[in-house]
């Protein structure tokens, strides 16, 4: 990460610093890209999400990386940077089955994060997979074990042919007389290789 104190003025550049090491592979080049290959692969890229803490003031991170080297099995991580620097990265999934992949952030009122992500535990077969939730303080403790958002499971068949499912997901935190996250995600209402995905929001109350 680099911050500038002059709004990107090009000479107040700061000097790099990391903010964590991917253990084994990072999922941002052309390989490998396609999550458990074969059949079950599907096109997910591992895309820095970056969200501003604004209770606490910390940039925090989001993204996904290989579990072991030359394996494209994939675990959701976070971190944030605090007072003293980076908090090391935290595995948001609290399984280690299958792939967890693309997730997406956002913070409440008192700066606790939520955590959207596609997950693949239910399925044996590593194939079909549903939006969970995590919620974390801001330093990265579980709050609440990890949970499904969304009811209906989808498989990489229903992004053919080039089993791309889009790069993002998008969570809000809003409170309207009742707290609730809100994610964004791609799907469909039923299992069915009809190859046409929808756009669904998934609420998740406190």
């Amino acid at each position: 990460m680099c911050q500038s104190g002059d709004s990107g003025n090009i000479s107040y550049w700061q000097s790099f610093e990391m903010a964590f090491s991917a253990t084994y592979n990072f999922l941002g080049g052309t390989y490998p890209y396609m999550l458990n290959g074969g059949n079950n692969g599907i096109r997910a890229l591992s895309l820095l999400r970056a969200r501003f803490n604004r209770p606490l003031n910390r940039v925090c991170l989001v993204w996904h990386e290989a579990e072991l080297p030359g394996v494209a099995l994939t675990d959701s991580y976070y971190t944030c940077k605090t007072q003293t620097g980076w908090i090391p990265k935290v595995r948001v999934n609290d399984v280690g089955t299958n792939d967890q992949f693309q997730p997406s952030l956002a913070f409440d009122s008192a700066g606790s994060a939520y955590v959207g992500f596609y997950d693949r535990r239910e399925d044996s077969q590593n194939d079909y997979f549903k939006l969970y939730g995590a919620r974390l303080t801001a330093d990265g403790v579980p709050l609440r074990g990890n949970y499904a958002i969304s009811t209906n499971p989808n498989g990489a068949n229903f992004f053919s042919p080039d089993k791309f499912m889009g790069d993002y997901t998008g969570s809000w935190w809003h409170n309207a007389g009742i707290a609730e996250w809100l994610t964004a995600y791609t799907g469909q209402e039923t299992i069915a290789p009809t190859y046409y995905g929808d756009v669904y929001l998934g609420f998740s109350y406190y």
